[in-house]
């Protein structure tokens, strides 16, 4: 068999849609590589070293293996190598697949041997890439409305539909049972394929809206579509969607074509276009919450490189609907960076012990719902804090609002951890009144504002205290956005912050008579400057804390205790402006 790339896309059916393309490079890129292999882009003054040995989970798993390459070798996608052909060979591995039970996916370990391997050959810049999110998915879905339709389709072994132009084929060798192949398709492990393949998903999106397709995004082979609950456009675009791919050689996995429905899962997340909500899907909150609690009760400090990246993996499907969670899970991703093989062992270090216990926390309490961003506002806080009195905070339009005296413990913290203290005091009171909904929180400090909006801080009790207000925030399902106040317009918190209820009562006048309580509990827990996340006592004591926040009886929202209403956040900014 020739090293051509005849039997893979038909280059005439996709010059239509590619003369119409408003790029025209990118549509040449795409006419090359469609009719003449794409170039994988090593570097040819790299220098290369063959490792022919293949991954155990090959050498146990013959007759998979041996299955796999025939069926690919039959179909087109392997071919023999020529006689004396100077050819690079990498090893192979298999691995499960998750969404198919029996089945299995073949990877050519093209990072191997380290330093001397294809991908170490390969630019940054081409396995650099943009991805499609659930939250772009989510916007489709409220521009079109509740109740929206959706659907989807991914397509059917999608990298081995894209042809390598025949130069490069040498570089893609395998070995097995005495024979050496080339590949002429995109094997996984290819540093470049995500992106190669993506360019052909381009195309392919491009040609479905040349098509009459419009409300679709896609995250390399998996296609969405969206329309509003009385079209019937979502049902067209997928028919026409679905036969475009067979058209253009990229055919549709027949059992990943969803829809049209109110309920898709969508990138690992469920979103629900009726109820407005997103949810993790049960079997991979069952997986997640089985490894924590097996961690936490083995009181584990290390582990293999696979054991992490499958908590990693599971942990950032949770982290894409838990905002708040994010941060938690980049000291995880860079340690499970260390190790170089799968069974090799890594020590968690003491920020992701901190991390895991965080998660592990969240989700004692967590039912795996969370809502679209985007909600309503609920409610606008003021929070300001003093160098040698306290700190207080005002929420409007309502006009509830505390203040707390520093113990002596604090007196010498810095004026950063003071300010930052209040908001995290503000969600843990005001948090049931808040659920689901957005909330406006404005400060005068520059930095703490930062520290809001990127969730983490180099501090370690400023560090500390974002975490008890992810935790809140994540479990209450409320979206806080900070914004930066000037001094002179934050008179009413500064003045709780100092002790000076006459001067609040008169920049307030609509002011609740009597302050909001503030649980000593939760006072106790903040005050604690020995606080860890990796302390039994601390945490046994802020499950205590949770566990009485969350078995207490509802309380009234707010608005019905002022018989008012906690829908808008400007408002309050000019109530208070002075």
């Amino acid at each position: 068999m020739g090293g051509g790339v005849e039997g893979f896309l038909p280059l005439a059916e996709w010059l239509p849609f590619l003369q119409s393309l408003p790029d025209q490079s990118f549509a040449a890129f795409l006419a090359r590589g469609i009719g003449s292999g794409f170039r994988i882009g090593v570097d040819r003054n790299h220098q290369l070293q063959a490792e022919k040995s293949n991954r155990p989970s090959a050498r146990k798993n013959e007759g998979i293996v041996s299955a796999y390459i025939q069926e690919e070798f039959g179909g087109g996608k392997l071919r023999l190598a020529a006689p004396n052909e100077v050819v690079h060979v990498s090893p192979i591995a298999i691995i499960p697949k998750t969404s198919q039970p029996g089945k299995y996916r073949l990877i050519v370990d093209l990072s191997a041997p380290d330093g001397s391997s294809v991908n170490d050959g390969i630019s940054p810049a081409l396995a650099t890439l943009s991805y499609t999110s659930v939250d772009e998915a989510v916007a489709m879905v409220i521009e079109a409305g509740q109740s929206a339709w959706m659907a989807k389709l991914d397509i059917q072994s999608a990298y081995r539909k894209v042809p390598v132009h025949p130069a490069d084929q040498p570089l893609l060798g395998i070995h097995w049972r005495g024979v050496t192949f080339c590949d002429r398709a995109l094997p996984f492990g290819l540093r470049s394929a995500p992106l190669l393949f993506t360019a052909v998903a381009d195309g392919l999106s491009w040609a479905m809206e040349c098509c009459g397709v419009h409300n679709l995004i896609h995250y390399l082979d998996d296609f969405f579509f969206c329309s509003r609950a009385e079209s019937s456009e979502c049902e067209q675009a997928l028919r026409t969607a679905v036969n475009l791919c067979q058209r253009l050689g990229l055919p549709a996995a027949p059992h990943k074509v969803v829809g049209p429905c109110t309920t898709i899962t969508f990138l690992g997340i469920e979103i629900d276009s009726c109820r407005w909500e997103l949810r993790l899907p049960e079997d991979k909150q069952t997986r997640l919450m089985s490894i924590l609690q097996e961690w936490k009760h083995d009181k584990r400090q290390s582990v293999t490189k696979k054991q992490l990246q499958s908590l990693v993996g599971l942990l950032n499907y949770a982290a894409r609907i838990v905002r708040p969670g994010r941060p938690f899970t980049r000291s995880l991703i860079e340690a499970s960076k260390i190790p170089q093989e799968p069974d090799h062992w890594v020590r968690l270090n003491v920020e992701c012990r901190s991390d895991i216990s965080w998660w592990q926390e969240f989700l004692r309490f967590w039912n795996g719902r969370s809502f679209y961003p985007g909600r309503p506002w609920a409610a606008t806080v003021y929070s300001d804090a003093s160098g040698r009195w306290g700190c207080g905070a005002v929420c409007l339009p309502v006009g509830q609002w505390f203040q707390v005296q520093w113990p002596e413990s604090w007196y010498s913290i810095s004026i950063a951890a003071k300010e930052l203290l209040p908001i995290v005091v503000s969600v843990a009171v005001w948090g049931r009144e808040w659920a689901g909904l957005r909330v406006l929180s404005r400060c005068d400090n520059d930095a703490v504002v930062a520290c809001l909006r990127s969730g983490s801080a180099k501090d370690p009790l400023l560090a500390h205290l974002l975490k008890i207000l992810a935790l809140l925030s994540a479990l209450h399902k409320i979206q806080l956005v900070a914004v930066h106040v000037a001094g002179r317009s934050n008179g009413a918190a500064d003045a709780l912050s100092r002790g000076n209820s006459k001067l609040f009562f008169s920049l307030i006048p609509q002011a609740s008579r009597a302050p909001r309580t503030v649980p000593a509990q939760l006072l106790e827990l903040l005050w604690d400057r020995e606080a860890a996340w990796t302390s039994e006592d601390w945490m046994q004591r802020l499950d205590a804390f949770l566990l009485l926040d969350f078995q207490e009886e509802q309380r009234a929202p707010m608005a019905q205790q002022r018989g008012g209403t906690c829908s808008s956040a400007s408002g309050p900014a000019s109530t208070h402006s002075q």
